[in-house]
Order: structure tokens, then C-alpha cells, then sequence
């Protein structure tokens, strides 16, 4: 079965204030001295534009690879060529 990973700006834009927070809150200063609640999503225009760019080179890298990679290998081990082209397409 094929399915479709999420649209990764999607991912970012969703979770940008989430990780805003989290990076607020492990500050050594302190949730609300760094910001508490005010300004989550200051910078989530320029996180969105420059994701768009990652997640190409990944799917590119991952879908060229898992090409490659299935067309030699026996379709038993394909589920190492999913791994392989992730993995590939995470260092690219």
C-alpha cells in the first residue's frame, strides 16, 4: 500500500508554535522571561519559505534512490530501500 507523508510546511507551520514554547520553557531564564506567551509565531513566515526548499531535496534524494535501489534489489527487501532512500534523503 502507497501512502502519501504529510506536506512538510504543513508539518512546520502547524508546529512552530509548539516548538516556540518548548524552546521558551527549557530557556535558563525562564518561560516568561524569554517571551512567555507573547510573540509565538514571530518568524513563522521565513520557517514555512525556507522548508519548502528541505523537504524538495528530501523527496527528490528519497524518491531517485528508492527508485534505484528497488530496481536491484529483490522485492523482499524492499522495505530496506524505504529505510536506505530515507536515510539518504535525511543527509541530503
Amino acid at each position: 500500500p502507497h501512502t502519501t507523508p504529510p506536506n512538510p510546511q504543513a508539518v512546520d507551520v502547524a508546529l512552530f508554535p509548539i516548538d516556540t514554547i518548548k524552546t521558551r520553557l527549557q530557556a535558563p531564564e525562564g518561560f516568561l522571561k524569554s517571551g512567555g506567551f507573547r510573540g509565538i509565531y514571530n518568524g513563522l513566515a521565513s520557517a514555512a519559505a525556507g522548508s519548502a526548499p528541505g523537504a524538495a531535496l528530501f523527496f527528490s534524494t528519497y524518491e531517485m534512490m528508492k527508485k534505484r535501489m528497488m530496481d536491484r534489489i529483490e522485492e523482499r527487501y524492499h522495505p530496506a530501500c524505504y529505510m536506505g532512500a530515507s536515510s539518504c534523503g535525511g543527509v541530503a
